[in-house]
């Protein structure tokens, strides 16, 4: 048998779904189909590792509950936390897809493969984080515990609607406007990890946990 008679018996197996080992003489052709079939087959499975491998990180590092810590502090854990016993700090950058020099263009950061991967990742994460954040308003309005509206000192994930892959910008409460009473307050103060001071809608806050109700 030739190579292409090789690899068209082989296209014919799926007609059988429960082969699951053939046996060759290891003829020469055989040796040839397999190196035809390694050029379609490894860099899809190095795509799929690199795209799993970074899904699995996004997924590990989303903030789960709070870190008993200084008041100045806000700090929360992640299943990371618990799989390496310390927190990580290393990203990947990410960047634009399109160089924006013509003499970047070759670049393999801006090859065909690599913006691929990078589109993959990003819609994942545009869903996931979309979808817990939705999960985290949820979680609180369920019983038990009894609902409760935001207070000073809650640690909320603050709603960002651009956000950059695996961060998740946490925040404390630090005031509500006009001195409202929590289930009345519409808005609030908040202080980010980073220390900057903003104001946002309580209804772009998710609470990471909600401590007991008085």
């Amino acid at each position: 048998m030739s190579t292409v008679e090789v690899l068209g018996a082989l296209q014919k197996v799926k007609r059988y779904p429960s082969v699951t080992t053939i046996t060759s003489d290891n003829g020469l052709s055989f040796h040839r189909a397999a190196k035809e079939l390694k050029v379609l087959y490894a860099p899809h499975s190095r795509d799929l590792e690199v795209i799993l491998s970074n899904i699995e990180a996004m997924i590990n590092m989303r903030p789960i509950t709070t870190v008993a810590a200084e008041v100045d502090q806000i700090e929360a854990l992640s299943p990371a936390d618990s799989l390496y016993g310390y927190k990580s700090k290393t990203f990947f950058p990410e960047h634009t897809l399109k160089a924006s020099k013509r003499i970047d263009a070759d670049k393999i950061t801006f090859s065909r493969r690599w913006v691929y991967q990078q589109k993959v990742l990003n819609n994942f994460w545009k869903w996931f984080h979309k979808e817990y954040l939705r999960y985290l308003r949820s979680a609180h309005s369920r019983k038990p515990p009894p609902t409760r509206p935001l207070r000073v000192g809650d640690i909320c994930l603050s709603e960002d609607h651009n956000p950059s892959r695996a961060y998740w910008p946490l925040c404390r409460v630090v005031a509500l406007k006009g001195d409202a009473k929590p289930e009345h307050a519409r808005s609030c103060t908040i202080k980010t990890a980073t220390g900057q001071i903003l104001d946002r809608p309580k209804r772009n806050l998710y609470p990471i946990e909600s401590p007991k109700p008085n």
